[in-house]
C-alpha cells in the first residue's frame, strides 16, 4: 500500500510539474510567432500583382512589368513631346500597388538634370491619376502593399521614327 501511495504522489507531482501556466503558454506562443515572423523574407512576394491582361499561369512578374511600362508609356505619350531632350535619357519613378489593388504613382526618384524636377513630377502626377485596379501582390496568402521602381526612357522627338510599326516592334 505504501508503494502505491508513493507512486500516486510521484505521479501527481510529475503531472503538476509538467503542466504549464497560461503565462508560460503565451510566452512560448509569442516566441514561436516572433521566430516565424523573422523567418519571412519581406523583400519578395509569392505572387506579383496581376493586370487583367496577365494570365496567372504565365510569368507574372514579366507580364506585370510589361503591362506597367505599356500603361505608363500610353499615359505619357501625349505630353512626351513637351519634354525637350537632345539625347536619350531616363527618369526613375516609384509606383505602389496597395494591398487593396489600387495602383498609384508615388513619386519621382530620379530626373534628368536638364529637366525641371517639380514640373516633371507635376506632369507625372497629372498623367498617372486614375490608374486601373489590379489583383494585389500576395505574400503567404495575404494581399500586401508593394512598391516598384520603374525606369522611364525618354527619347528625343526628332529621333523618333515616324514610320508605322507592327505591335511586336513597339518600343517599351
Amino acid at each position: 500500500m505504501r508503494f502505491s501511495n508513493t507512486i500516486c504522489i510521484l505521479s501527481s507531482l510529475l503531472l503538476l510539474q509538467s503542466c504549464k501556466t497560461d503565462e508560460q503558454l503565451k510566452q512560448e506562443a509569442n516566441a514561436l510567432a516572433q521566430e516565424r515572423l523573422e523567418a519571412i523574407d519581406y523583400t519578395t512576394v509569392d505572387h506579383y500583382p496581376l493586370f487583367t491582361a496577365c494570365d496567372e499561369m504565365d510569368n507574372t512578374s514579366q507580364c506585370f512589368y510589361e503591362q506597367l511600362h505599356e500603361l505608363v508609356a500610353t499615359r505619357l505619350a501625349p505630353v512626351a513631346a513637351n519634354l525637350t531632350m537632345s539625347e536619350n535619357d531616363t527618369m526613375m519613378v516609384s509606383m505602389v500597388v496597395e494591398a487593396t489593388g489600387h495602383l498609384k504613382y508615388e513619386r519621382l526618384l530620379q530626373c534628368p538634370k536638364h529637366l525641371d524636377t517639380l514640373k516633371v513630377d507635376s506632369l507625372l502626377q497629372a498623367r498617372l491619376q486614375y490608374l486601373p485596379r489590379l489583383s494585389s501582390a500576395i505574400k503567404q496568402d495575404v494581399p500586401v502593399k508593394t512598391s516598384y521602381k520603374l525606369p522611364i526612357i525618354l527619347v528625343p522627338t526628332d529621333s523618333v521614327n515616324v514610320e508605322p510599326r507592327g505591335p511586336s516592334s513597339v518600343p517599351r
